[in-house]
């Protein structure tokens, strides 16, 4: 009997998708220039980075790599992003 997995929260979807863009945008590219250094459709990266769908390991590395980053260091400026919503929401109560 299969388990199945659980969706990830839309909330992590968008905050992994403005990762991405502000990502993108140190790097300097468009939508569609990094669509095409990833090898993926303008929709697909947009999408992503809208929070409108979630994404596999796999698309993630080859997203890192198209940006010339690290994967390891995509998911740590997603981290700290967390993480510095967490303090802000403890700070405000």
């Amino acid at each position: 009997q299969q388990k199945s997995v659980p969706a990830l929260p839309l909330k992590f979807t968008q905050q992994l998708g403005s990762t991405v863009r502000l990502n993108r945008q140190k790097a300097g590219y468009s939508i569609a220039s990094l669509a095409s250094r990833a090898g993926m459709t303008y929709s697909q990266v947009a999408r992503i980075e809208l929070g409108k769908i979630s994404t596999s390991a796999h698309t993630l590395f080859v997203l890192s790599e198209a940006l010339g980053i690290k994967t390891y260091e995509l998911l740590d400026s997603l981290h700290q992003s967390r993480m510095e919503e967490q303090h802000e929401m403890v700070a405000s109560h």
